[in-house]
């Protein structure tokens, strides 16, 4: 399949306040989404913002390796890629929308590292979940408390993720 072949259809998860932005001067957050948000639009979509709307994109819609099923509005769960300077790393965020991740969700994230060695951070019932190469696992303990704080539309979204050269570790935080 082709990247350009998907398209946000109707899916609106990123405006709906799982992530956190600031359109124009309102903020958005978990329990607050965008208020130019509507049912499956935007009220201002011919002239939102650079920052952050023009400027996101979810990992789903430019991520060949993440199934058709992993859609949004499907999954409930959100994926932005992030890249990591400090060590020159990619990572894909997973949030939540609203309900609990699901099974089947959380085992194709597994496989996804076990597979293509992408390491990961996920929001599971309000806690933050790491898998990742040793390097990412050590950078991540240390910003552990800084993770939902990451402006999710600042990043650089790379066409695939770095790749990974170290052995696999498994830490999962609870706040």
């Amino acid at each position: 399949m082709s990247k350009t072949e998907r398209k946000c259809d109707g899916c609106t998860r990123c405006c709906e306040g799982w992530l956190h932005a600031t359109i124009e001067t309102f903020p958005m957050y978990p329990g607050r989404k965008c208020q130019f948000h509507r049912i499956g639009s935007c009220s201002i979509y011919d002239r939102r913002p650079a920052d952050p709307c023009r400027g996101y994109t979810c990992a789903w819609l430019t991520e060949e390796m993440i199934p058709e099923w992993m859609k949004p509005s499907e999954s409930n769960v959100i994926m932005t890629w992030h890249r990591v300077k400090e060590i020159d790393q990619m990572y894909l965020e997973v949030v939540e929308c609203g309900t609990p991740m699901s099974a089947e969700v959380l085992n194709w994230l597994i496989h996804l590292y076990l597979r293509n060695k992408v390491n990961i951070v996920y929001r599971l019932n309000g806690g933050s979940n790491h898998i990742g190469t040793k390097e990412f696992m050590r950078w991540a303990e240390r910003v552990r408390m800084t993770l939902p704080l990451f402006p999710w539309w600042k990043e650089e979204v790379p066409d695939a993720p770095a790749p990974a050269v170290e052995t696999p570790a498994i830490i999962a935080y609870k706040p």
